[in-house]
């Protein structure tokens, strides 16, 4: 159960599975090269975070950061080998407008890696390096479709709450592995937001009950707000439940619980 963390394929699954669900609500057909663009672009993004990671630091503390220290010649042979097949599909399946929105993640996403990895605590900043990722993630998955669909509706509300629950995936994690590469860096979300990590449960219950409010204004949006409600439920109760719980099994069911769309897929 653990082995799709370990070497980074449960993020991708869960943009795929979302950029499934934009597709839906644009009514537009996502092809099978933009659903393997994006499985492997997440897929090199935090790859590459977790082995920048595991290169500056003399202590691993997860085993997803040992898999990607123990192997950096053959992890970067990989990185070149996706670039390539990334940029490859990329020309061949994206138009013009999803180029232009794309160069713009690529330009946040680089500003993340330049901030976190570089910079390090000499970058000031106010917001939390989750939060960031939660939103280039959610803007990631909605690309495609947004490229190939019209109006407006599900862009403005579903990619923010999907970019916040992606935060609040993030925050959990943070806070029920509490390593110590985050307890000493001052600008770590467990520093500068106790607060908000103490009342996580509640606020990923505010979460949920504001999708589900939402329902009553966009019920064309009902498969994400009733599953962005029922991943933040979820997150929620493992938070609350999450000292009788494996650390790392909760690491691997905080992903899941963003797979809530399968639910209704499958079974709705």
């Amino acid at each position: 159960m653990l082995g799709p963390n370990l070497v980074g394929l449960d993020a991708p699954v869960v943009a795929v599975v979302w950029m499934k669900v934009f597709g839906r609500l644009a009514d537009v057909e996502v092809s099978d090269r933009a659903t393997w663009l994006l499985f492997l672009a997440v897929w090199l993004i935090y790859s590459m975070d977790r082995w920048l990671d595991a290169s500056r630091r003399a202590f691993y503390e997860t085993e997803r950061h040992q898999i990607h220290e123990g192997f950096p010649r053959s992890i970067q042979l990989a990185y070149g080998l996706v670039l390539l097949l990334l940029f490859k599909d990329a020309v061949i399946g994206l138009n013009a407008r999803a180029w232009i929105a794309g160069v713009m993640l690529v330009f946040m996403t680089a500003g993340y890696f330049f901030c976190v990895h570089w910079q390090g605590e000499r970058f000031p900043r106010s917001l939390p390096k989750e939060l960031w990722v939660g939103m280039v993630f959610a803007a990631g998955c909605a690309l495609v479709p947004w490229s190939l669909g019209k109006g407006l509706e599900c862009w403005i509300w579903i990619v923010p709450l999907l970019g916040w629950v992606c935060f609040l995936n993030c925050a959990a994690i943070t806070r029920w592995e509490n390593l110590r590469m985050d307890r000493e860096r001052p600008g770590s979300l467990l520093n500068t937001w106790p607060v908000f990590l103490a009342r996580l449960a509640w606020i990923c219950g505010i979460t949920s009950a504001v999708c589900i409010a939402l329902l009553l204004f966009l019920p064309a949006q009902r498969l994400a707000l009733v599953s962005l409600a029922v991943s933040g439920v979820l997150l929620g109760m493992m938070d609350v439940f999450r000292e009788s719980m494996d650390r790392r099994l909760l690491r691997v069911l905080a992903d899941v619980a963003l797979l809530t769309p399968l639910l209704f897929v499958f079974f709705g």
